[in-house]
């Protein structure tokens, strides 16, 4: 079997090409740094962590099942079934006696 190794030398969009996404990101950061004096602070810092924090759960779990070779693309479908799911329990009237049963717990 016979395998080829294409190189190039002179290739000028491997830079943006690999770190595309981090100069995007950085240009990011440094924009809302620049324009909102509250950006970056501890506070807004975790609040940010705070709601990525339901993504990066389920890309964690994603990225299990892709290492044990168990490709699974119906993550996206089940979390949006499942907001959708809690979106409707909040608006409801069944979440108000579900917070007033709970609410000697939560306070």
């Amino acid at each position: 079997m016979i395998t080829l190794k294409l190189k190039r030398s002179n290739d000028t969009f491997s830079v943006p090409a690999k770190y595309g996404i981090f100069i995007v990101f950085l240009i990011l950061v440094g924009f809302f740094l620049l324009s909102n004096s509250r950006f970056f602070t501890a506070e807004n810092l975790f609040l940010i962590l705070q709601q990525a924090s339901p993504l990066g759960t389920s890309v964690v779990g994603m990225i299990f099942v892709l290492i044990v070779v168990g490709i699974d693309i119906s993550v996206g479908r089940s979390m949006f079934l499942i907001s959708t799911i809690v979106g409707y329990l909040i608006t409801t009237s069944c979440y108000a006696c579900y917070r007033k049963y709970f609410a000697g717990y939560w306070s």
